[in-house]
């Protein structure tokens, strides 16, 4: 679902954010995720009820104009899921105008930066920041993402549209 106008949103009540509905009118918003675990379609999900859009897993294909979109994965086995490597190589720089990349992952915080690598490698630009939260695994990072790795990320998505 591509969101064609952030009018409705003005605040984000959850965390008091005021959007710039001038500046975000007729934008197009769209979120992609892999995730093995639930931990990235949870940060996916919270990410879609931020902004009012649905969250898709990579399987959908960007077929539209695309001003931004979220794009989460973890790491796994100490890389990327070749799925999502896939996707990403698969993305088309003249539909994705800007990425805004989110991740998770019980032991490693690189993993952003190698979704970003790829990102930069088929020439599509990337907001600066990345989110990162532990995410559950096994035994480790127990509970992540919790309550509060909910809200940051609610947060980000914001900011991340509100500095377009």
């Amino acid at each position: 679902m591509v969101y064609k106008t952030v009018e409705v949103l003005g605040t984000v009540p959850e965390i008091g954010i005021e959007l710039d509905r001038e500046k975000e009118t007729g934008m197009e918003i769209q979120i992609r995720y892999y995730s093995q675990t639930g931990n990235t379609r949870k940060l996916a999900e919270a990410i879609a009820q931020t902004i009012h859009i649905s969250a898709e897993t990579i399987e959908k294909p960007i077929k539209e104009k695309t001003d931004l979109l979220f794009l989460g994965g973890a790491m796994y086995a100490f890389g990327l899921d070749p799925k999502l490597k896939a996707y990403i190589k698969n993305l088309d720089k003249d539909k994705v105008k800007k990425a805004a990349v989110f991740c998770d992952s019980a032991l490693m915080r690189s993993v952003g930066n190698k979704i970003v690598k790829l990102l930069k490698e088929k020439d599509i630009p990337v907001c600066n920041d990345i989110f990162y939260c532990k995410g559950q695994y096994k035994g480790t990072a127990k509970g992540h993402p919790d309550k509060n790795d909910m809200e940051n990320v609610k947060e980000f998505a914001a900011s991340m549209i509100k500095n377009m």
